[in-house]
């Protein structure tokens, strides 16, 4: 697994940058080879890291250490959330309500927490023009 320049500052929000560090390797660059193994592309992440303070860096799966489990909610549909002083609030479609830390939505551009947090965002006058369109689809 690799983590970017996007990724790697909310990691440092979580308190859990230093251990994955510790535990990775810089990238500087990665090679991209065709099936009959000839050289595609190259790609230098040192310019990344010029233009963002920060690079790749690369961790395997088995340096990452599991969470609790009752930390983890899976295989539920997030209808809406609330931020709160402390944490963040968490309707799903079974009826729960959650209380947390974090909430990360990994569900796709229909997920319901992408859809709360626009909802919120354009009744707050701070929704893009371009997040407003409709989803393009290929």
């Amino acid at each position: 697994m690799s983590l970017g320049p996007r990724v790697i500052p909310i990691m440092e929000q979580l308190g859990v940058l230093n251990e994955i560090l510790s535990k990775s390797k810089i990238m500087s660059d990665n090679y991209s080879w065709s099936e009959d193994l000839q050289l595609q592309n190259i790609y230098d992440y040192r310019v990344i890291k010029e233009e963002n303070g920060v690079c790749r860096i690369y961790i395997t799966y088995s340096a990452i250490r599991d969470p609790p489990k009752e930390e983890i909610h899976s295989n539920k549909r997030v209808l809406s959330y609330v931020e709160t002083g402390g944490g963040v609030i968490v309707r799903t479609s079974n009826g729960t309500t959650h209380f947390g830390n974090i909430l990360m939505g990994a569900d796709g551009t229909h997920s319901g927490v992408r859809q709360s947090l626009y909802e919120r965002l354009a009744n707050e006058n701070r929704l893009s023009r371009s997040d407003a369109q409709p989803l393009k689809f290929c």
